[in-house]
């Protein structure tokens, strides 16, 4: 996610389906803002994390 009117970048995770709330969600504070999303693969802890799992 970038703004024009700024140099930060953010770059927030998501499950897939979980993909467009949070689109919605970021548009809903920023409308201007740029928001690309993009599938790739993660190893098995990371995802595990994505999934709200400690372990």
């Amino acid at each position: 996610m970038s703004d024009p009117d700024s140099t930060y970048t953010v770059n927030p995770f998501s499950l897939n389906e979980d993909s467009e709330k949070v689109v919605n969600g970021l548009k809903a504070i920023d409308p201007d803002a740029i928001i690309t999303p993009f599938p790739f693969w993660v190893d098995k802890p990371f995802f595990r994390y994505l999934h709200g799992e400690s372990v």
